[in-house]
């Protein structure tokens, strides 16, 4: 499942998922648009948003807030048998 930007949520994450992001529009040094991640944390915030820990690619490790800051979920790698 792709997440859309409009919408996102954390029903559709679970912690070693695998993001990239679209946007961190409020952030003074933000992850570039593009870069990929594992999600790490998602943790509910009291005004109905949520904090997404992700370790970046880059070596970064960045919260997403949600629903500001936009991602899309990546698709699981599929496994051969």
């Amino acid at each position: 499942m792709t997440q859309t930007p409009s919408q996102p949520g954390p029903t559709d994450l679970a912690v070693g998922d695998r993001i990239e992001l679209i946007e961190m529009p409020d952030d003074p040094s933000p992850v570039a648009p593009g870069t990929q991640g594992t999600v790490t944390r998602i943790q509910p915030l009291w005004d109905h948003r949520i904090q997404l820990g992700v370790d970046w690619d880059s070596g970064r490790s960045l919260m997403l807030i949600l629903p500001k800051d936009q991602y899309r979920k990546l698709a699981s790698p599929t496994t051969s048998s």
